[in-house]
């Protein structure tokens, strides 16, 4: 939880607290309620930061639900496993690019005897980013040899599926 001016806890808390002591520094227009305000602001400032480790232990609580995880260490697993797959996916179709650019190269493309334009389109090819379109390069998924799909193809197969088996549950 970050303690900024335009955190809408703070100013919830702020003003709760205000309202509870009885202040209308919140119900009040004018600059003379603003050093009123700025004390609230502070004691708001002061329970967020005492509030922070449980705060945050309930988002990574929430983000292991997410995860339909039973515990904390596994959707961290999970976030791990997640992010070395997508960069696999970008490595493996920036490979795909290079080897469709030296296929290209090697069927003699006019523009092969220009040294820079080649280099160039040899370094958009490998770009893990997804490189030139000037290469015409493939995604991985149309590769050969891929096989399944990929984790975003997945997580979204299973969306559609919990979204519509269990569609109004828990309303």
């Amino acid at each position: 939880m970050t303690v900024t001016p335009d955190n809408p806890l703070r100013q919830r808390l702020a003003e709760a607290l205000a309202g509870h002591a009885g202040s209308k520094a919140f119900l009040a227009d004018g600059h003379e309620w603003e050093h009123a305000r700025t004390a609230w602001y502070t004691h708001a400032d002061a329970v967020l930061t005492e509030l922070k480790p449980e705060l945050d232990a309930l988002a990574e609580y929430e983000h292991t639900i997410n995860w339909m995880a039973t515990c904390t260490g596994c959707a961290r697993v999970l976030d791990s496993a997640y992010a070395e797959t997508m960069r696999a996916e970008q490595a493996e179709a920036a490979l795909a690019r290079v080897h469709q650019v030296a296929d290209l190269i090697a069927a003699g493309a006019p523009w092969t005897a220009n040294r820079d334009d080649l280099a160039r389109r040899i370094h958009d090819a490998a770009s893990i980013d997804g490189g030139s379109t000037a290469t015409g390069a493939t995604e991985a998924a149309t590769s050969p040899g891929r096989a399944g799909p990929t984790v975003r193809e997945a997580a979204a197969d299973d969306r559609a599926h919990w979204n519509t088996k269990y569609a109004g549950e828990g309303s």
